[in-house]
């Protein structure tokens, strides 16, 4: 059957259309829930919309837990926007400002460090005098990040600091550290996390998602992906038989609480 914009369409400037197929996805997974998140959004003129956890499953037709997973990392990545929930879904929306999108995490290989083998090109033969030396030591001792690498560095860290903010205040004292000039921006940033978000007790569902990180898929019979999907995606009254049951079990709650 031939196509015909009658039947609808999807309204899309090609700039943005050009940013989602360039970006580099781990998987087709991502790039799929991307496509629908669009289509019942920008299908619809709408930016955001209310989008149910099952209305994705069966739109992408993927298992839940794979779409869990890749949503969550999809609104880290900035790539998707994620609203309030409610009583028929979470909303969401895809980020048009793709200039905010972080690259996907990866672990870099650190440069080697200069040696004295490395051949000297023509204009560095001349020796550099000890004061000069230390001069570009003190030069090169800190270089300001932009708000691209704090985004990256706080996603991969999983910190909860306002990477724009953080930004705005070192910008605003001149990237002072106290009395003194700051010598690394990661490490600022770690005490920043340190002192406005402190450690607290973790909940069950800290301790669930930490589970299922491990690899385990069931605890005493229950299975934690049920749990997790539950707990991180549903509003109490809409949690299963199994994750009901799980939680009135306080005796084992305590147990897992505890580790």
């Amino acid at each position: 059957m031939a196509v015909k914009l009658e039947n609808g369409y999807t309204r899309l400037a090609n700039e943005l259309l050009e940013a989602i197929y360039k970006y580099d996805y781990p998987s087709a997974s991502p790039l799929k829930i991307t496509l629908f998140v669009l289509r019942k959004t920008y299908g619809f003129q709408k930016k955001q919309d209310i989008l149910s956890l099952t209305q994705i499953v069966k739109g992408v037709q993927l298992s839940r837990p794979t779409v869990v997973h890749w949503l969550e990392w999809l609104v880290k990545a900035l790539l998707l926007v994620k609203g309030k929930q409610t009583t028929k879904g979470l909303i969401y929306g895809v980020n048009k400002d793709y200039e905010q999108w972080l690259v996907k995490p990866l672990k870099l290989v650190k440069a080697r460090a200069f040696t004295s083998k490395t051949p000297l090109t023509e204009t560095s033969k001349t020796p550099l005098t000890h004061k000069r030396n230390k001069e570009i030591t003190k030069e090169r001792a800190f270089s300001k990040p932009n708000l691209s690498q704090i985004n990256q560095y706080i996603l991969d860290k999983d910190y909860g600091v306002d990477g724009e903010a953080w930004l705005a205040f070192y910008e605003s004292n001149g990237w002072m550290v106290g009395k003194n000039k700051m010598r690394s921006w990661k490490g600022a940033l770690t005490t920043w996390e340190k002192r406005n978000n402190p450690t607290k007790k973790p909940t069950i569902k800290d301790k669930i998602d930490e589970l299922y990180k491990q690899g385990k898929k069931k605890i005493n019979g229950y299975s934690l992906t049920t749990i997790k999907i539950d707990l991180n995606d549903l509003e109490p009254a809409d949690y299963s038989d199994e994750t009901k049951k799980f939680l009135s079990d306080k005796e084992l709650i305590t147990k897992i609480c505890a580790k």
